[in-house]
Order: structure tokens, then sequence, then C-alpha cells
């Protein structure tokens, strides 16, 4: 058990990265004028694309297989739904400030995981997760909040929603596979985008690169995380999620020229601690196994 979430942990860490490269796409193009729905239709719909020409090349019909059609349309629902809160958050606040707040959601997974998946959860884990809630509030700055409580609540709502994520994924893990899963929440989201797109269309989809940009991260990202649940615990792996703070910070650095405050420093090297003690601790455990 201790090798797999180990293993979770790496994927999901490569995941966090792409995640925050598919936002960082996602900001560009709301910064253009794009609908934040128009940018879930285009990662949702060039997703679909790209997983269908998987299926259809490699024969894998199987695929399409699922004995759970109503756990996979309400993890699409919440899925994609926050995601659209999460580009319309990104298009009001600054990238590593949108991050910051979202990691409310691991807080919440290592309760309801607790709770309702009746996992282990135990001091260090517990330890290393208000650690790193602690270095948030160091990356919070006030006088970008203040500039848009707006955005602080579109944040907040969708990082409850990630934490309800985190848990469907893990319970759909059990039995699901990962492109399996991946597939469906594509369909529904360019379904259920699609027929609110001709009332929210502001623009044409000029800017390929952006746009490829969008769906090649958005696409790699879904199932590496979905992968990362089926094998290791949701308590284990939602904290390696802080490491996007890290990625947000420098790339809203490179491209927006948010320069990091000393807030931001010592809040990320806290973040990355409480990821390192996380590590450790699953080293010991699995060193005593």
């Amino acid at each position: 058990m201790e090798q797999n979430t180990l293993k979770g942990i790496s994927i999901y860490a490569f995941a966090a990265f792409f995640v925050i490269c598919m936002t960082a796409f996602g900001k560009a193009l709301g910064d253009l004028g794009y609908h934040p729905i128009e940018i879930v239709f285009y990662r949702s719909f060039g997703g679909l694309i790209l997983i269908s020409a998987y299926i259809i090349v490699f024969k894998k019909y199987d695929v399409l297989k699922t004995s759970r059609p109503l756990a996979h349309l309400g993890r699409s629902a919440l899925g994609n739904t926050g995601i659209a809160l999460w580009f319309w958050a990104v298009s009001i606040l600054p990238l590593s400030t949108a991050t910051s707040i979202s990691y409310i959601a691991p807080i919440i997974v290592t309760a309801f995981s607790a709770l309702l998946l009746k996992e282990k959860v135990g001091r260090y884990k517990w330890g290393a997760v208000l650690f790193a809630f602690c270095g948030t509030l160091f990356l919070i700055q006030p006088s970008d909040i203040n500039a848009s409580q707006l955005g602080l609540t579109i944040a907040i709502v969708n990082a409850f929603i990630v934490a309800g994520i985190s848990i469907t994924l893990r319970s759909l893990g059990k039995s699901e596979r990962a492109l399996t899963t991946t597939f469906y929440f594509l369909l529904f989201g360019t379904i259920a985008t699609g027929l609110i797109l001709p009332f929210v269309w502001t623009s044409s989809p000029e800017l390929g690169w952006l746009l490829f940009g969008l769906i090649l991260t958005g696409f790699i990202n879904q199932p590496m995380k979905t992968y990362a649940f089926r094998i290791a615990s949701a308590s284990s792996i939602s904290p390696v999620q802080y490491l996007g703070v890290v990625w947000a910070t420098i790339i809203g650095y490179i491209f927006w020229e948010d320069i990091p405050t000393t807030n931001v420093i010592i809040g990320c090297a806290i973040v990355v601690s409480s990821n390192f003690i996380i590590i450790w601790r699953e080293k010991t455990a699995k060193g005593k196994s």
C-alpha cells in the first residue's frame, strides 16, 4: 500500500504542474476577453477529440463501458462547474493568490476522507496539512483580496467543489479506470458548456497556440489525477497539490510580472516543507511494513 501511495503522490505532483499550466493558459485567454464557459468548452471539446482519437486508433472501446453512469454524471457536473469557477477566479485574482485560496480544499478532503471513506488519517498527515494551510495564509495578500471580494468568494466556493471532486475520484477510482472517468468528464463538459455557449459567446478562437496549450495541459492532467486517486488515499495525495503554488508563483512572475513578496516566499517555503513531511512520513511507514 505504501508503494502505491508514493507512486500516487509522484504522479499527482506532475499533474499539479500541468494544472497550473492549464490555468495560466486559461487566465491568458480570460485576459483577452474569453468567457469562462468558452474556455471550459474549448478545453473539454479539444480533450474529447484527443481521447476519442486514442480510443479509435488503439481500439480501446472497452473504455466506454461503465457500471456507474450516475457517479460519472455527478463527478462531471462537479468537475466542470469547478473548472468554470476556477477560470473565473484567476481572471480576477493573481495566479498565486487564487491558487493559495484553493488550498482550503485539502483540509476539507482530509476531514471528509476520514468520515466518508473511512480512511485512516494520522496526526502526521493532519499536522502537515494544517501546517501547509498556515503557509497559504502568508500567500493571501490583503491588498489583492480587498481589491476583489467577488474573486475571493468564487475561489472559496471552488475550493469546496474541489474537495468534493477529490472524494468522488477516490470512490470512482475503486471500480472505474482513469480513461473512462476522463472520457465521460470531457463528454459531459462539452455537451453542458456547448448548450450554454451561444449565450456567452464573446470571441473567436484566433490564438490557436493558447487554445492548444489549454487543451493539451488540461487533457494530460486529468487521467494523471484520476489514476493517482485510484492507487492512493485522498488524504495522502491532496496535500501534494500545494506544490502548485510554487508553479503558480513562478509562472505569474514570468508572464504577469507578479513579483513575489516576502509573504509569498515564506508561504512557499512552508508549503514545500509540509509536502516533504508527507513524503517522509510515507517512506517511514513503508520501512516499517
